[in-house]
């Protein structure tokens, strides 16, 4: 009876959480890692060259971030499951991966059993995501299901939120770049970007916009990765 093996590539910008995916992966019979990456490489023709079977991406990637990445990918047709790794258990993050494309959302924090389920899972086609979620609500918020109640933060890209989360945590244009490992310049940019696109004229305005949003959502300062 012929066997099939599950190729999987891993996208991480932390050699040591790459290796223990790899390491946790090559304990699997039927699976094997073809390729390790740390995000600053052409992801999308590495992909094509590759045709893994399975994506296990982190969700932050220095200058990229995982959920853009996806989007990108499925723009170009490329349907390969992809599972999200996070810090992040805020259903917002969820839902905007789902949205985006992937098919898993797993947390660092959960045990190595979920990424391994999550990976054997969106190999069948289906969704998953930890903390009990029922495929029934995944679906809810997967691309063919978009929302009806839109905020003017779906206007932002995936960086931009970030970048407006962490301003509305008390965070300064320094702890933002530390955070994020970008330059104070570039968070700067975004800052304008995000003023822009939610008509905010003043900095002022775009501190206390992010603070408010920022507490409706229960975030704290600890939340951030």
């Amino acid at each position: 009876m012929l066997k099939f093996t599950t190729k999987i590539m891993i996208i991480d910008d932390h050699p040591i959480v790459r290796y223990g995916v790899a390491k946790l992966i090559g304990q699997e019979t039927d699976m094997e890692v073809c390729g390790s990456y740390d995000g600053s490489e052409d992801l999308l023709a590495i992909i094509e060259d590759l045709k893994p079977n399975v994506i296990v991406l982190d969700i932050s990637l220095g200058n990229a971030d995982g959920i853009t990445i996806t989007r990108s990918l499925r723009k170009t047709g490329n349907y390969t499951p992809v599972v999200i790794l996070s810090m992040h258990e805020n259903t917002i993050y969820i839902s905007r991966a789902l949205r985006a494309g992937a098919n898993g959302y797993v947390m660092k924090k959960q045990s190595s059993e979920q990424l391994i389920d999550a990976i054997r899972e969106v190999r069948q086609g289906r969704l998953f995501v930890g903390n009990g979620c029922s495929e029934e609500l995944l679906r809810s918020v997967a691309p063919n299901h978009p929302s009806e109640s839109q905020t003017p933060l779906d206007l932002l890209s995936d960086r931009e939120r970030q970048v407006f989360t962490q301003i509305g945590q008390g965070y300064t244009t320094f702890d933002i770049a530390t955070s994020l490992s970008i330059k104070p310049k570039t968070v700067e940019t975004y800052r304008c970007r995000i003023k822009e696109k939610l008509e905010l004229d003043s900095p002022q305005k775009l501190s206390l916009a992010a603070i408010e949003w920022a507490t409706r959502q229960g975030l704290t300062a600890s939340t951030v990765s």
